[in-house]
């Protein structure tokens, strides 16, 4: 139920790009969007393209052996998910899947690829609680703080993305 002209689409695409650039993201880093279809999904699309961020799709249903696997695999540093209350939760425990990554990540030694993911940003909903002993490798952040800015983008930035850049990891599936 959302309708925005091409204008605020773009407005709102800046800010968020704009907020990941203050946020450190940077070109070539690798964002991951593991949620349900949404407005907010459209925009961080727009944004990692606008600043030649890779997008790598996650699959909604996916557990933790398929998560774990793709964020290795697609060396995620910045992941958007659904956050506690979201209405996207009914598609998944998606909580309580990335806890159980994070947790299999502490009790893994050995690992084809290191798990770089850092940070998590709640697309909708609430900031759920880390577990104290996780703290350490993984933070929580708001999709609403990387929006608060004046998406005035540094052009230097969104002139260094080239054609030939890829955009894009997508997993089309995944044998774990």
């Amino acid at each position: 139920n959302i309708s925005k002209t091409y204008g605020e689409l773009n407005d709102d695409v800046n800010r968020l790009a704009k907020g990941l650039t203050d946020f450190g993201l940077k070109h070539g880093d690798v964002v991951g969007v593991w949620s349900t279809n949404s407005y907010n999904w459209v925009q961080i699309q727009y944004a990692c393209f606008r600043l030649g961020l890779i997008l790598s799709t996650i699959n909604p249903g996916y557990q933790v052996d398929e998560l774990d696997y793709l964020l290795r695999r697609a060396q995620i540093k910045a992941l958007f998910m659904p956050g506690a209350d979201s209405k996207h939760n009914v598609i998944n425990k998606f909580q309580t899947v990335l806890t159980d990554v994070l947790i299999k990540d502490s009790q893994t030694s050995q690992n084809s690829d290191e798990l770089l993911l850092r940070d998590v940003i709640v697309m909708d909903g609430n900031a759920f609680p880390v577990d104290h002993s996780l703290r350490h490798k993984i933070s929580v952040h708001l999709f609403k703080d990387f929006t608060t800015n004046d998406g005035v983008l540094d052009q230097t930035l969104v002139d260094a993305v080239k054609p030939e850049d890829p955009g894009v990891i997508m997993f089309t599936s995944i044998i774990c």
